[in-house]
């Protein structure tokens, strides 16, 4: 018997062309689409519809009401460390000068009041000393004053 050698893109053309002309020949059944966990049975021509988009996350979702907040410059001075731990600190006002590095001194109806912010803290936000501004922090004690650690800062209304 005698071996022939055939090239690999004749043995492609020839399997090709059987398969052409078997699918010509023979109807080619398909089974109904078996569904896969909860993925949806899309008909043959047509187009899988997105799914309605998410609730946006409200980025400043959370509980909404009172708090124990200090919310004044003059309480914020008066915290006593003895029956507090770092208490939350939600301030109205403005940022008045700054005092060097990351501290500001800041200033409300009822007093002035060093705040520390950080640089990520301010997200791009430029401000005046005419900006009014809510800033929310703790009130730290350092060295004989108070202050306000700002952990956000936004536009008052």
């Amino acid at each position: 018997m005698k071996k022939t050698k055939l090239s690999f893109a004749v043995l492609l053309a020839s399997i090709f062309a059987t398969n052409v002309a078997v699918s010509n020949i023979m109807p080619v059944v398909t089974d109904p689409p078996i569904p896969i966990g909860n993925a949806p049975i899309v008909p043959e021509g047509q187009m899988l519809q997105p799914p309605p988009p998410f609730p946006q996350p409200n980025m400043n979702g959370g509980f909404v009401g009172p708090t124990n907040a200090v919310t004044t410059v003059k309480d914020a001075l008066q915290v006593n460390f003895f029956n507090y731990n770092d208490p939350l600190a939600e301030l109205t006002g403005h940022i008045v000068k700054s005092m060097g590095g990351n501290k500001y001194l800041f200033r409300d109806p009822t007093g002035r009041i060093v705040v520390e912010i950080n640089r990520r803290i301010w997200r791009g936000l430029t401000i005046t000393p005419e900006t009014k501004i809510t800033i929310y922090g703790e009130v730290d004690e350092d060295f004989s004053a108070n202050i306000i650690d700002v952990k956000r800062i936004e536009l008052a209304l």
